[in-house]
């Protein structure tokens, strides 16, 4: 018995043996370089400016809110600007009615008392701000459809305001 275990472990060591590293001379030493670059970048997304149903148009002022996210990278600086949407005259906002090609006027401000209408001129009439930190941001827009405002027939009002965030 003690024959067959010394050459089971004489086979067992054999291929070791084959495989074995030769012994190394020295040892040298470099630097491996290692970057990134990180880009700013932000991208947004905007809840929904629903003025709701309203039932006498024109007789008081109808406001609402809106929520601008903003996922960027830490610290980025912005400024956000709102188009006049897809049915504007003169400067002016206009939700649309397609079945009756009726328009009711509203509109979009930076500040809750809605009296900084919000626009698209850089430094002038748009919103900027600095991302947190963790990279977010969040805006509130304050639509308002004011008192005053032509009577319109009943039925659906839409409209699409493009936000662009520069960075």
């Amino acid at each position: 018995m003690i024959k067959t275990f010394k050459a089971g472990c004489a086979l067992v060591a054999l291929p070791m043996i084959l495989v074995a590293q030769p012994a190394m001379a020295g040892q040298a030493t470099g630097q491996m370089p290692v970057s990134a670059q990180v880009l700013e970048n932000c991208s947004v997304v905007s809840s929904a400016m629903n003025f709701g149903p309203i039932t006498d148009v024109g007789a008081a002022n109808v406001d609402t809110t809106a929520t601008l996210t903003l996922a960027c990278t830490a610290n980025a600086s912005y400024e956000i600007q709102l188009d006049n949407g897809a049915n504007p005259v003169a400067g002016q906002r206009r939700l649309a009615n397609a079945v009756k090609s009726e328009f009711l006027n509203y509109d979009i401000y930076k500040d809750i008392s809605r009296s900084s209408r919000w626009g698209s001129t850089i430094g002038a009439d748009t919103v900027a701000g600095k991302a947190t930190v963790l990279g977010t941001a969040s805006v509130t827009a304050y639509g308002r459809i004011p008192s005053g405002v032509a009577k319109v027939s009943a039925g659906a009002y839409t409209d699409t305001v493009t936000v662009t965030v520069n960075f």
